[in-house]
């Protein structure tokens, strides 16, 4: 809950938090293969021109390490990639 929209009071632990000029992690979804965890989210900044998938591990589900730069998706030189990239899903 939050009075103003954007300070809102976080009772227990966050996972993982924004960096940077980032004002959201968005729509995570949490795969275990063996005994690691592995998150995927869409990351966000206060410019609103730039999403990006991102990426965080654990070993036990609570504790997350961001790995952004492990995603290994880079965008397109050109089409409708070119510019975001979100919403990651494994299949």
């Amino acid at each position: 809950e939050s009075q103003d929209g954007l300070c809102f009071k976080q009772p227990g632990s966050l996972c993982i938090d924004v960096q940077d000029e980032e004002y959201r992690i968005g729509r995570p979804s949490v795969y275990q293969r063996g005994r690691l965890y592995y998150m995927f989210y869409t990351r966000g900044s206060t410019s609103g021109e730039d999403y990006y998938p991102g990426l965080a591990l654990s070993t036990d589900g609570c504790n997350w390490q961001r790995k952004d730069a492990d995603f290994g998706l880079p965008l397109s030189t050109a089409g409708f990639d070119s510019i975001h990239l979100c919403y990651p899903r494994l299949i």
